[in-house]
């Protein structure tokens, strides 16, 4: 300990030399040295309890983390046995698992292991090394269960359990049997719980004194004492180590329910397994000296009170009881040194008045990169960035008990500024008014909760819709642009599979390949239908991207996607508009040209004929001039569906004039075909018209094209069909021509 902080506990002792040196001269202040007395003794009592409890709970602490180191290499020694066990039997050794039973049982002391069993893959036991003399059906056993449902190779911890076969209470440590990926079964080690209780009763307790080993959730395992109660037990729930979320350790208070004995517990939950060791250290035995001694104190201060208004040397008598006092605490302000310098937290005292640091455990040193010197001789503002003002009102506040927590920045000696929590209060220490402060170093700790906050800044202001899925593909968040697009608020699909947007209109095989693709290129990128809230079926723009985790196994689904509906739809209009004719709804000539051209090109692979088909109407323009252009626009509409009801679906016909139509045939494989075609086409426009209340009637002549012998092309198959045309029309119309 420092020379300074040695200094801290000094007034202590120069106190108490005075209160005897001045004993005989203040007999005439009898009344006023009672009441002062007796204030500061009962703030002394209070304090030499509080501090006396918190010296218990850091023995419990120390205790507790040698009790789980050694619980942990105990739980390492039996997993090693159930691995080596396991490896034998898997490879179907059974010379060399016999050989590995016995010597796994040599290695314990007798008693220590119950059992070793293997369950197969059914659920019924395969062996036991105390025999098998009837089938025991162990499938319904929660650690066969665990182990048959889980996919990850680990070690499990079971609740005592009372055995079938060896007929006494044990706890299971068991891993899976599995080979190429199959699960063959269970290899089982029972634990005496009374070894583990052994275990655990030799570190140096006192009477009442208790160790304890928990699982997560509470149950018992074993016990130092009463351990026959305790088995099939849990603690109760509202006890701070229980669940999977409660801190790995810490300190509470209370009275067990089976013997009502008041003690302090710390806690220590094991790394690598579910287990928690819990010590408990019993109150009275610590307490009850120092509690003696104040009860003591007080019934002999009592008697030279009554005593001091009638004689001078009663009061001197209670000076010199104060000075005892002054010198335990004087005492107990050096176990507290001892207790500040050993933790492993940052801790620091610092004079609230001129703000200097009076005191640095070696966590602090290592923490500041400054020696004891150094920091000593420094006051706070040299390590807190905030301005010196700023600091005196935060140490007034911490003084004042106004506040105790607090965020600061500090400069530590190589000039790096970190983020800190510092938790602050006022002591008294050997007569002097200090601040005692813990630092935590919170630095990563705000990086990572900065980079949370943008990244959910940006992940609620995109304009895409952001799903996020974990390794099920349950929906996990969502955006709020995801709710604009689709309708579903949040809760609504948080735990979903996101197939509940599904459309319909995408077979099994679209989304099989999708997340084949997905899976192999960990992205996938593409159109898709889906369908919003209020059953509108929309189109997006899809892009999904898969996490993986460390072994490279997806973690997480994130799907970014837009509504592109609008643009679609409009992409179609004006696709349309240049494809299509307007009246009619007839391809035109641009759509045409492109038809044809792919009918050639598939001809010329399969060798087949195309067929190109110019049409012509006879007696449209008398129509059209004795009813209007409004009654030709409709006969023109009718012509075009009788058309497109004349030919096949795999035909196309356009307009491409005003009353000039031409049809493409593909794939033609009878020489006579276009003749036929030609002659449905004169029947089917020959029959009469309605238009507008009146029947009219029209005709049309026709010239034929065919491919290859008419042309190899498109230009020279549309000029031959139209010269035809033109000979069919001076031939006497309503027929048709071949080139």
């Amino acid at each position: 300990m420092s020379s300074r902080a040695s200094s801290v506990s000094a007034p202590a002792y120069v106190h108490a030399t005075r209160l005897r040196v001045a004993a005989l001269a203040i007999v005439t202040v009898a009344a006023l040295a009672c009441s002062l007395y007796w204030w500061r003794l009962a703030e002394s009592q209070e304090q030499l309890e509080a501090d006396t409890v918190a010296q218990i709970g850091l023995r419990a602490s120390q205790l507790a983390d040698a009790v789980a180191g050694q619980t942990a290499i105990l739980v390492r020694l039996v997993d090693f046995a159930i691995q080596h066990l396991r490896d034998d039997y898997s490879d179907a050794r059974p010379a060399a698992f016999v050989a590995t039973v016995k010597s796994v049982l040599d290695a314990f002391p007798p008693g220590a292991i119950l059992q070793i069993g293997v369950i197969d893959r059914d659920g019924y036991l395969a062996y036991s090394n105390l025999g098998l003399q009837e089938r025991v059906y162990l499938g319904d056993r929660e650690h066969f269960k665990v182990h048959q449902a889980a996919g990850e190779e680990r070690l499990f911890v079971s609740q005592p359990v009372f055995g079938r076969v060896s007929k006494s209470w044990s706890i299971q440590f068991t891993r899976a049997i599995r080979k190429d990926d199959r699960f063959l079964g269970v290899l089982v080690l029972s634990v005496a719980p009374e070894y583990i209780a052994s275990n655990l009763a030799r570190q140096e307790l006192g009477r009442d004194d208790i160790v304890a080993l928990f699982r997560s959730d509470g149950t018992y395992l074993s016990r130092s004492r009463d351990l026959a109660n305790a088995m099939g037990r849990a603690a109760p729930s509202d006890r701070p180590f229980i669940g999977s979320l409660a801190p790995a350790s810490g300190v509470f208070r209370v009275a067990a329910a089976f013997d009502r004995v008041e003690r302090t517990y710390a806690w220590r939950r094991l790394e690598d397994v579910p287990l928690v060791v819990n010590v408990g250290m019993d109150e009275d035995v610590v307490l009850a000296p120092v509690r003696h001694a104040i009860a003591l104190e007080r019934v002999r201060n009592t008697a030279g009170v009554a005593v001091v208004m009638l004689l001078a040397f009663g009061m001197a008598a209670l000076l010199l009881a104060i000075a005892a006092r002054q010198r335990a605490l004087a005492e107990s302000e050096n176990r507290y040194r001892s207790f500040f310098e050993t933790n492993t937290a940052v801790k620091l005292l610092i004079d609230p008045v001129d703000g200097h640091i009076v005191d640095a455990n070696a966590a602090a040193l290592a923490f500041y990169g400054y020696t004891r010197e150094e920091l000593l001789a420094m006051p706070i503002g040299a390590i807190n960035c905030l301005p010196a003002e700023r600091i005196q009102a935060e140490m007034r506040d911490a003084e004042a008990e106004r506040r105790q927590y607090f965020n600061f920045t500090h400069r530590l000696k190589s000039g790096e500024l970190r983020q800190v929590e510092v938790y602050s209060g006022p002591v008294d220490i050997g007569g002097r008014h200090l601040l005692f402060s813990i630092i935590h170093d919170v630095t990563e700790r705000h990086k990572l909760e900065a980079s949370q906050r943008l990244a959910k800044s940006v992940f609620d202001a995109a304009g895409e819709a952001i799903i996020v899925s974990d390794a099920e593909n349950r929906i996990v968040a969502v955006n709020p642009a995801f709710t604009r697009i689709t309708g579903y608020q949040p809760q609504e699909v948080l735990g979903q599979n996101p197939r509940m947007l599904a459309s319909g209109l995408h077979d099994a095989g679209f989304y099989r390949l999708l997340w084949q693709r997905l899976l192999q290129d960990d992205r996938w990128e593409g159109e898709i239908s889906n369908r919003r809230k209020d059953g509108q079926v929309f189109v997006e723009w899809l892009k999904i991207a898969v996490v993986r985790d460390e072994d490279g196994l997806p973690q997480q689904f994130v799907a970014l996607f837009s509504d592109v509906t609008e643009r679609k739809r409009h992409d179609e209009v004006v696709w349309r508009q240049a494809n299509f004719d307007s009246l009619t709804g007839l391809p035109n000539r641009q759509l045409l040209d492109d038809r044809l051209e792919r009918a050639l090109a598939q001809a010329a692979r399969r060798h087949t004929l195309v067929a190109v088909l110019y049409i012509d109407l006879d007696r449209f323009k008398p129509v059209n001039d004795r009813y209007g252009h409004a009654a030709g626009d409709d006969l023109l509409c009718q012509v075009a569906q009788r058309l497109r009801n004349a030919l096949r679906d795999e035909d196309t016909v356009a307009r491409v004039g005003g009353d000039e139509f031409v049809a493409v045939l593909p794939d033609v494989a009878v020489g006579d075909m276009p003749a036929r075609a030609a002659e449905k086409i004169i029947a089917a426009l020959s029959a009469p018209y309605r238009v507008w209340e009146n029947y009219v009637e029209i005709s049309c002549s026709i010239g034929i094209a065919v491919y290859p012998r008419d042309g190899a092309d498109a230009i020279a198959l549309l000029e031959k069909a139209d010269r035809a045309l033109y000979g069919a029309k001076h031939a006497g119309r309503s027929i048709w021509t071949m080139a």
